[in-house]
């Protein structure tokens, strides 16, 4: 028949769980430690001491498994909540990174349309100006002097060559870079084979070293040159322009004239937006951008990446 001292210690394993689930685990080795003696000195007036130390043991066995139990479910849950509330932290930054992401596409989409509006005053507009003025003077003389209204009709077949050849060359800008087996190096060469030079000017490409770069280095680094290609046809009047590829640390990219260079103070203020485009674009690949260049004395564009310490003081 079960004794008073059984029923007190059958109680103390309930405890115990209540002890591990509101206090540290340091408490709760205490509260077991503790339990042991009570049951010991419970037990030894009934059963003697020798058994009363067998039975606190049982006791103890149980109310140790007991508090294990209630600890690791207690953790357990604990790690599910935590588990619970990352889930939601990552699907909200999962949602505001969406966000950016539709928000940068359409300022990529903004940034491009400028850099056309921009590409398209410089040179194709520009053109048809000239064309119709050409066409107006021609029917001037048609009646006056119809001997020299065939230099105007000359003129105008040259200015719509002109024209036709800066719109292959803005649709050929637009179209999305898909770079071969060769990498960025195989790209810069066919855009050198394939872009329309002025007779008297000669691009180069100098590659040096091997090194790898990822594929989003490789797209903006070609826009760059793409653009300070364009400046170069545009208006440098240089004879000879240089594209220097560094593939070896620290990689760098520079394309140089030796045209009649401009004020960049002034471009600048103007806002011209090839500058801007190939700044924002070194920027986007975390690399320094820098532009050199004075009237008379060429021009001459770097593009360097950052070293790990220099991203880090940044």
């Amino acid at each position: 028949m079960p004794y008073p001292s059984d029923y007190f210690s059958a109680l103390f394993p309930v405890l115990s769980m209540q002890v591990i689930q509101h206090f540290r685990l340091r408490v709760g080795v205490i509260w077991i430690g503790s339990f042991t003696l009570v049951i010991v000195a419970l037990l030894a007036g009934t059963y003697g001491l020798s058994q009363a130390i067998v039975l606190a043991a049982i006791y103890t066995v149980v109310n140790v498994f007991l508090a294990f139990y209630t600890l690791t479910s207690q953790r357990a849950q604990e790690a599910r909540s935590r588990n619970q509330a990352l889930a939601l932290e990552l699907q909200t930054a999962n949602q505001q990174l969406e966000a950016l992401s539709a928000q940068l596409q359409q300022l990529v989409v903004v940034r491009e349309r400028q850099h056309l509006a921009r590409d398209l005053h410089d040179s194709v507009t520009q053109t048809i100006f000239s064309m119709t003025l050409t066409t107006q003077s021609a029917l001037l003389l048609l009646d006056r002097d119809a001997d020299r209204v065939e230099k105007r009709l000359e003129r105008l077949k040259q200015l719509a060559k002109a024209a036709i050849s800066e719109m292959q060359v803005l649709i050929t800008e637009l179209r999305p870079v898909k770079f071969t087996e060769g990498g960025l190096v195989a790209a810069l060469r066919q855009h050198i084979a394939e872009r329309q030079l002025p007779e008297t000017l000669v691009i180069a490409l100098e590659v040096d070293g091997s090194g790898v770069l990822t594929s989003v280095e490789e797209q903006n680094l070609f826009r760059i040159a793409q653009e300070a290609v364009n400046n170069i046809v545009k208006h440098s009047f240089a004879s000879q322009a240089y594209i220097r590829l560094h593939l070896a640390e620290p990689f760098w990219m520079e394309i140089t004239d030796q045209g009649q260079g401009f004020d960049l103070h002034a471009a600048r203020s103007a806002g011209h937006i090839g500058l801007g485009s190939m700044e924002e674009r070194a920027a986007d690949i975390g690399w320094n951008f820098q532009i050199l260049t004075s009237p008379t004395a060429g021009t001459r564009v770097r593009v360097q990446k950052s070293l790990p310490k220099e991203r880090q003081a940044e």
